[in-house]
């Protein structure tokens, strides 16, 4: 046998033999599937860094039903994630959303996710040099005609130390790219906001937008998008209405254009 004919065997066999503990050490970053008659969500780690741990929420949808963004719209919840465990520092977590889909029927208008949507999870770790048991607890709704809440609970360990980018933190990252970024409003598409009414805001832009605005304060109220013409576009406030000393809330406008997701927090005029 050639030299480097045994190369290539000696090679393969080391592949074959350690291919077992890869795809546990790999199972151990990703947590079984909680599965309804309507969805089916799982959770996985996707790196560690320092104190920071990144987790991934993968969430499949039947079809004509839908999940939530963080803003919901006119019904709907959004989805909560809560994570303890041995080496969690408690609070801590924080979720990222990518940029939602608007959708409209007799009920209303909601904002969120049909078919398929990753949801984005950080969480801060008090020791790297320690152990991590995450116990992920994740409540969210699938609505199509009715709502039905899901409450899913998720087991993942962690070895000590950094983790790299695993294979579904490269699997995901085309809903990691649709997760907004914040841009200044002299450099955003946002050209002005201001309120006309306590119940109506009008908006002008700058330069095209490629989705729809989703427009949120922190009174989370509904801001839903009523017309638009050549100079701006109209959007009627719902629930709670502008009062004396709230003339000029703060806001943040979710966008997407050619050059990416973007978010802006304005004070309207």
């Amino acid at each position: 046998m050639s030299f480097k004919i045994l190369k290539i065997f000696t090679s393969g066999l080391l592949v074959v033999l350690f291919m077992p503990n890869l795809v546990l050490a790999e199972n151990l970053l990703i947590s079984q599937w909680h599965k309804t008659n309507y969805s089916q969500a799982r959770a996985h780690i996707l790196q560690a860094t320092d104190q920071t741990i990144s987790l991934a929420v993968e969430i499949n949808i039947i079809e004509n039903y839908k999940t939530y963004w963080m803003s919901p719209g006119s019904t709907g919840v959004p989805p909560l994630a809560k994570i303890n465990g041995a080496n969690i520092v408690s609070n801590s977590e924080q979720i990222s959303f990518p940029l939602p889909h608007k959708y409209i029927n007799k009920y209303g208008e909601t904002w969120g996710y049909k078919d398929r949507v990753v949801l984005f999870v950080n969480v801060n770790r008090q020791q790297m040099s320690q152990q991590t048991q995450l116990n992920v607890a994740f409540d969210y709704a699938v609505c199509d005609q009715i709502c039905l809440p899901e409450h899913a609970q998720f087991q993942l360990k962690l070895t000590a130390g950094n983790l790299a980018k695993t294979m579904s933190a490269l699997r995901f990252g085309k809903f990691n790219q649709q997760i907004t970024q914040p841009i200044a409003m002299d450099k955003s598409a946002i050209k002005q906001v201001a309120f006309t009414s306590p119940k109506q805001l009008l908006l002008s832009l700058n330069s095209p937008v490629t989705s729809d605005l989703f427009i949120t304060d922190s009174k989370h109220r509904f801001y839903q998008h009523a017309s638009t013409d050549s100079d701006h576009q109209t959007y009627n406030l719902h629930g709670l209405a502008l009062k004396d000393g709230d003339e000029n809330p703060a806001l943040t406008i979710y966008y997407a254009t050619q050059n990416g997701y973007f978010h802006t927090k304005i004070s309207a005029e």
